[in-house]
């Protein structure tokens, strides 16, 4: 039997692929990259932002377990902000403006320098399968090329299509060719597919901005940070600015006229965008009573004036795009160096895959990122580290690596993908974590290292400094809980006076009109030198309480999510469930009693009626979900 010509064959260099290379190669596979330009890996092919609301949290995540992701926004930032300050820890989240040439660059050298990876420019046209299981792929270029596994993280690219007013043509981003009979080869495995949309805004040039009518977004100081494993604090370059600016009733108007010549509205786009970053055109359409909509001017990267017009995106013909644009404010007499354009392309529905993103239909196949129907570079790069470190654990047999919802929001993300009917692109969102108290930004590192430590996913240096932190927080939770504050400090600088004069700083940090900065006030820079720390430590004192009641209800969900369906279960022999109910119950086949109850159409009742019967025909598994590895 002649021996294959890698372990693991990962299509596609986007954020997916690359995580998937980085985690694969760092567990000693052999790996070949497939990609069409080998100096375009991570391309940030719409905003080159990284993070936000709920994306940060991921992007924490993944760099948690070693990935590139947040290293690379790290090096190639050019604007650190944090968002949600006002708010409680939960939302509180990180994002960053980055320098898209550099960010690309920096991955393009980061993956050819790791070790057992080949890069093969090449063109991926379907795929090799051996009784059910995946045996390579087919390259244009190339002879069939062999593999034990293969990770298919095609993005934008499946049968690319895209659309500027009543022009079309293949494409898989801008100035890049669509990728063609993946797909087909896929149909032909029997996976079903279907078609989805997303779209970027057009390019200004930003010397033809005025830049006095546009308030200005500065980065905060000190900037926050991605990467946990930083061997000390980074000189970040937080110099870059952004605007905020606003369309005006003329840009409805000049976009309403025109809707006739719109692919979106003209019936000429057929997949379905994003629902939660949608076009102007549909801005305009949905929210017709809005006088105006907000949109941020962010600068492409260093050493260039191309600007990025962030809530601008569209599909709408080029002298249109030119005509609406110069009725933004600050943008009268702006120059579209690039215009906007919608992009249709392939996925396949993510019922098709399992938690550790392994095909149902074919062992050996992965899918990771925009072919699972996901948006983002950052919940592409979740997928694509999940699917490296699967791949490998799939090649030398062992249980995969599944993480629930409860534990991260990789987990969140996972879950909701494999248990919803994804119709349109899907995106992170805080709101989406039922648990997010204790899925923060600030202990992704927390929650994840005991899965980075069983899979290796460290190098000594970094086991080195993760010990260090652990140590250093739990040196300055003691502090807090042992140093008392006097009861003439509590009186003149937080207002305060107690029946037993003074109180400890964690006792201090409990009380809800004393806020973080106060303290940061009173203690001069002795907390701010370890800021990061002393967050951390002041977040577990003062929301223990919430944290401990989070801790029992993710028990109790733990107990269903214990109780694992037989794979080869026949809801259609369950008498008491409705019908609608066993129709996707038989179609997207939970693993579990609990992942059920997340699918849309299964009631209460009908959770009743499955859990009774469940946990009547077999005794519950100790822990997780043992089927994963059928």
């Amino acid at each position: 039997m002649t021996e294959p010509d890698f372990d693991i064959i990962v299509v596609g260099g986007g954020h997916a692929g690359t995580e998937a290379v980085r985690a694969a190669s760092r567990l000693g596979m052999k790996v070949a990259l497939v990609t069409m330009d080998k100096n375009k890996l991570a391309l940030m092919s719409c905003n080159p932002a990284v993070g936000g609301v709920g994306k940060g949290h991921l992007v924490r995540e993944v760099d948690a377990l070693g990935g590139i992701i947040g290293v690379a926004t790290d090096y190639a930032g050019i604007q650190f902000r944090r968002l949600n300050l006002s708010k409680g820890p939960a939302v509180r989240s990180t994002r960053v403006q980055c320098d898209r040439r550099e960010y690309s660059r920096f991955v393009s050298q980061f993956v050819a320098r790791l070790s057992g990876v080949e890069i093969i420019e090449d063109e991926a046209t379907g795929l090799v399968i051996e009784n059910n299981r995946v045996k390579g792929i087919k390259s244009r270029n190339n002879n069939d090329i062999t593999a034990k596994a293969v990770i298919l993280a095609t993005g934008t690219f499946l049968n690319g299509l895209m659309h500027i007013g009543d022009r079309k043509f293949s494409g898989g981003r801008r100035d890049d060719p669509a990728a063609v009979g993946l797909t087909e080869s896929l149909q032909v495995a029997g996976f079903e597919t279907g078609r989805l949309k997303t779209g970027t805004p057009p390019r200004i040039d930003g010397r033809t901005i005025d830049y006095s009518k546009v308030e200005a977004q500065p980065g905060h100081e000190p900037p926050p940070c991605f990467s946990h494993f930083h061997a000390t604090s980074p000189r970040l370059n937080n110099a870059g600015l952004c605007y905020l600016t606003y369309t005006t009733p003329e840009t409805a108007r000049i976009i309403r006229e025109n809707l006739d010549r719109v692919p979106l509205y003209s019936g000429q786009i057929k997949g379905r965008g994003p629902r939660y970053c949608p076009s102007i055109e549909d801005k305009v359409v949905r929210f017709a009573d809005k006088q105006r909509h907000q949109l941020f001017i962010e600068p492409e990267g260093n050493g260039t004036e191309e600007i990025y017009l962030n809530g601008f995106s569209t599909s709408i013909p080029e002298d249109i795009q030119a005509a609406a644009v110069r009725t933004v404010i600050g943008l009268e007499n702006a120059v579209i160096t690039k215009p906007g354009y919608a992009i249709e392309y392939d996925y396949v529905p993510p019922f098709q895959i399992k938690p550790s993103l392994e095909t149902r239909r074919v062992a050996g196949l992965f899918h990771a990122g925009q072919i699972n129907g996901t948006s983002g570079y950052e919940e592409a790069a979740a997928q694509g580290l999940i699917a490296g470190i699967n791949a490998t654990l799939y090649i030398e047999g062992r249980e995969p690596f599944v993480l629930g919802r409860d534990e991260s929001y990789i987990g969140v993300m996972l879950d909701d993908i494999v248990t919803r009917n994804i119709s349109e692109p899907y995106r992170m969102f805080t709101s989406r974590a039922e648990f997010r108290l204790a899925l923060r930004e600030d202990n992704a590192l927390d929650r994840l290292v005991p899965y980075g430590r069983k899979y290796n996913l460290y190098s000594d240096d970094e086991l080195a400094l993760i010990a260090r932190r652990e140590k250093e927080l739990e040196e300055t939770v003691g502090y807090l809980k042992s140093t008392k504050v006097s009861a003439g400090i509590l009186k003149e600088q937080f207002g305060l006076e107690t029946k037993k004069g003074s109180m400890t700083i964690s006792e201090l940090m409990c009380r809800p009109e004393v806020e973080l900065e106060k303290i940061l006030s009173w203690s001069g820079d002795g907390f701010r030198d370890r800021i990061e720390v002393f967050e951390k430590a002041y977040i577990l004192l003062k929301y223990k309480g919430y944290l401990k009641k989070q801790e029992r209800e993710i028990e109790r969900r733990r107990r269903l999510e214990g109780i694992a369906i037989p794979s080869d279960f026949d809801y259609s022999s369950l008498t008491g469930l409705k019908k609608e109910a066993t129709e996707k119950l038989n179609r997207f086949r939970p693993f579990t009693v609990g992942q059920a109850g997340r699918i849309e159409g299964v009631t209460p009742s009908d959770m009743a009626v499955l859990t009774i019967y469940i946990s009547g025909r077999q005794k519950r598994p100790s822990k997780g979900v043992s089927r994963e590895a059928e």
